[in-house]
């Protein structure tokens, strides 16, 4: 049976490379999990996926809404079931590669997927979290549900906002529906990868990459989505490094500060990712040293999921002869892998 391939990791851990190169080499499609990527307008802050690569290879539940417009990890585990199912029929294996852990847990183990919010409920909290600040929603937080305010960090709007959300809507602690999730079960095998760097290779990257986005006119960016008419105080301006730009367009802080706490904040949110990931179901570990190539990423993949190994299964006599001529010169170590 086919399965579905995940492929996550933190930010700059060359997932998104990773991904394109498998999904090119098998002949199949990427599913961004991205929460951020959904959105129209906002790429550079977002290291959205150019162009050319959407090119090379198709990218679903990319710019495929407004900025005002709200997604959910229900909406997400929808779709991308709905993509993935798609693909399967067509004989492709699928390939989910993105950041956004909520994202990739709701699909993997059903995470509160069950509680839809009301719109007027989740309008309420939103407007609650402009007002009365993170810092102060996290601690009513600790009141109604301190098991999620435990493991939920103090700054993490999006699932501040969801915990908040389910108590209103129903009255019970988030902390319960989650401990009541188990391993969704589906149809397909489910593999999971992560992107593991060291972290201090990990965190220059992520400074060096902060850099760029700036260079390449990300404060612009933002004064163009701004142009258009949209406020600032939609789901998108909340997030990490957009927000901080507007507090500089706002002039509330410098350009440098601006950059220095862009980059503190990705950082973490980058030590978040780790955590958050290596807590699933099965997931391998892919360790990468800042040489490696995404080709050989993407090679060491294949030789750890058997039932896409087998699709490749008439290729192995002339892998062993010349393995440049089926996976590239990276790959001969783990062309040699299939034989033990």
């Amino acid at each position: 049976m086919l399965p579905l391939i995940i492929v996550t990791g933190p930010t700059t851990s060359k997932k998104s490379e990773t991904a394109i190169e498998l999904a090119e080499k098998i002949n199949s499609e990427i599913i961004s999990a991205d929460s951020m990527q959904v959105y129209k307008y906002f790429d550079i802050g977002t290291a959205k996926v150019t162009p050319e690569d959407r090119s090379r290879v198709p990218h679903h539940l990319v710019d495929i809404l407004e900025p005002d417009q709200e997604f959910s990890a229900f909406d997400f585990k929808t779709r991308a079931l709905d993509h993935t199912r798609e693909l399967l029929n067509q004989g492709k294996v699928p390939i989910i590669t993105g950041g956004s852990g909520l994202y990739i847990k709701a699909l993997c183990e059903g995470y509160d997927c069950a509680v839809p919010i009301n719109p007027q409920i989740k309008k309420q909290v939103q407007s609650d979290i402009l007002t009365k600040g993170l810092t102060k929603m996290h601690m009513e937080l600790q009141q109604i549900d301190p098991d999620s305010a435990k493991r939920i960090p103090p700054l993490d709007i999006q699932r501040i906002e969801r915990a908040t959300s389910v108590y209103r809507q129903t009255g019970i602690a988030f902390s319960k529906y989650k401990n009541a999730n188990s391993k969704a079960n589906y149809e397909f095998p489910i593999h999971t990868f992560l992107i593991e760097r060291e972290r201090k290779e990990l965190y220059a990257d992520i400074n060096q990459r902060v850099d760029k986005m700036i260079k390449n006119g990300w404060v612009e960016e933002v004064k163009n989505i701004l142009a258009q008419g949209f406020s600032q105080k939609i789901k998108p301006f909340q997030s990490i490094g957009y927000a901080q730009i507007i507090k500089y367009l706002n002039d509330k802080q410098s350009l440098d500060k601006t950059i220095c706490l862009i980059k503190q904040d990705t950082r973490n949110y980058a030590k978040r990712q780790i955590t958050w990931f290596k807590k699933l179901t099965g997931t391998k570990l892919i360790n990468v040293q800042s040489s490696d190539k995404p080709i050989a990423l993407r090679d060491k993949i294949l030789t750890l999921v058997p039932e896409v190994l087998a699709l490749f299964a008439f290729f192995i006599p002339i892998l062993f002869v010349n393995p440049e001529n089926v996976m590239g010169s990276e790959s001969k170590t783990y062309s040699y892998a299939l034989s033990q």
